[in-house]
């Protein structure tokens, strides 16, 4: 029978999932931004909800156990949304979710599962056009908010009682933007993505801490979110190219390259299933639209096509996880849809001590009538 692989750190083969359900048919649209939908493990319930917003400007909730929906706010905003994410509150002990819209507000919303209120409305008049990815949350709950147009971009820092206390104004043309808290330090980073690379910066005084440009790349158009994964001592930057498809592997202690890979499609989204392997996701509309790959050898273990009624590209990709529920990968698409992957545990084949002792008797018993007929 056929052996059972095993990543390090979950029981389950990452390879073995199948198209679930669709959760929604119309999250925001008409932009490429890759955090449509945030996933959290509620501290209330030990519930896994997953929060969006959809084309008629509701913030929803899809419950996984349950496996419904509701509206959290209505009109919560006045255009379409941007993004969303999710913020565990240590200080209040609670659950914080943050949009961004084209009406140029971000809002903080309790979140609760009934009267969920808003608790921060920040309104930015500036002169550049979009507020890319929402705003994050760091150290001692500042609020990150990053502005960009095509050409330049600047980063804001708040306080809770949306008071501005730091400002980095050449961050370029912000096309994403990640945290990281490095444990063995205990320092944070902002992280972002722009049109010639990543640059991580201390969220201590805003300075620089390390570019990851790789200056012998010729037109590259841009890099998405990066991710990072700590192995043991090691702390990897890994950076998805926009449209040029490849993957760059960094140290981020020293800020040298250490790989790069190649893909046959520009990149829309990455993200951890462990420490071992990565889902990468594409922008382009190919007949595999995701790809699982092994970061020890930045070999590709499988392809994924979405499920066949829909032919468009994904703009994010995250994974679920619950104790009970099981495993799940969830995508975004550019025309609205929120895709919901299960994760199968496959099945062994297994032999009770009974049925194997009765194997080995009438195999031994078989063994003596031969010997006593032909010696």
């Amino acid at each position: 029978f056929k052996k059972m692989k095993y990543n390090s750190e979950n029981n389950i083969d990452p390879q073995n999932f199948k198209f679930y359900k669709t959760i929604s048919s119309e999250i925001f649209s008409d932009n490429f931004y890759n955090n449509r939908a945030c996933i959290f493990n509620s501290f209330k319930d030990d519930n896994i909800y997953i929060v969006y917003g959809v084309s008629s400007l509701n913030l929803e909730c899809y419950d996984l156990i349950k496996e419904n929906k509701f509206i959290i706010i209505k009109k919560i905003h006045s255009k379409p949304f941007e993004s969303c994410r999710h913020f565990f509150d240590e200080t209040n002990i609670r659950d914080l979710i943050i949009t961004s819209s084209f009406d140029s507000h971000v809002k903080i919303v309790n979140f609760m599962l009934e009267d969920s209120n808003i608790i921060i409305d920040l309104f930015f008049e500036s002169d550049f056009g979009l507020i890319i990815n929402t705003a994050y949350f760091i150290n001692n709950n500042k609020i990150i908010v990053p502005f960009s147009n095509k050409d330049d971009g600047v980063i804001e820092l708040y306080t809770m009682n949306s008071i501005l206390i730091g400002k980095i104004d050449d961050a370029g043309f912000i096309l994403g933007l990640s945290t990281f808290y490095w444990k063995e330090i205990n320092k944070y980073f902002i992280i972002i993505a722009n049109m010639e690379g990543v640059i991580a910066y201390n969220e201590s005084d805003l300075t620089v801490y390390k570019k990851f440009i790789p200056s012998f790349e010729d037109n590259i158009i841009g890099f998405c979110e990066s991710i990072i994964i700590e192995k043991n001592d090691n702390i990897i930057l890994i950076t998805p190219c926009f449209y040029k498809s490849h993957l760059f592997f960094w140290d981020f202690k020293n800020g040298c390259m250490m790989n790069k890979t190649f893909l046959e499609s520009g990149i829309s989204d990455i993200c951890l299933w462990d420490n071992e392997y990565i889902l990468v996701s594409y922008n382009e509309s190919i007949s595999h639209k995701f790809i699982l790959m092994n970061t020890k050898n930045n070999k590709i273990e499988k392809k994924y096509s979405d499920n066949a009624r829909n032919y468009f590209s994904i703009c994010g990709i995250k994974v679920i996880r619950h104790k009970t529920k099981g495993d799940y990968i969830i995508t975004s698409t550019m025309k609205g849809k929120l895709n919901l992957y299960k994760i199968y545990k496959q099945k062994s084949l297994s032999i009770s001590p009974i049925y194997m002792s009765s194997i080995c008797l009438f195999f031994i018993l078989f063994l003596s009538y031969i010997i006593k007929k032909y010696i």
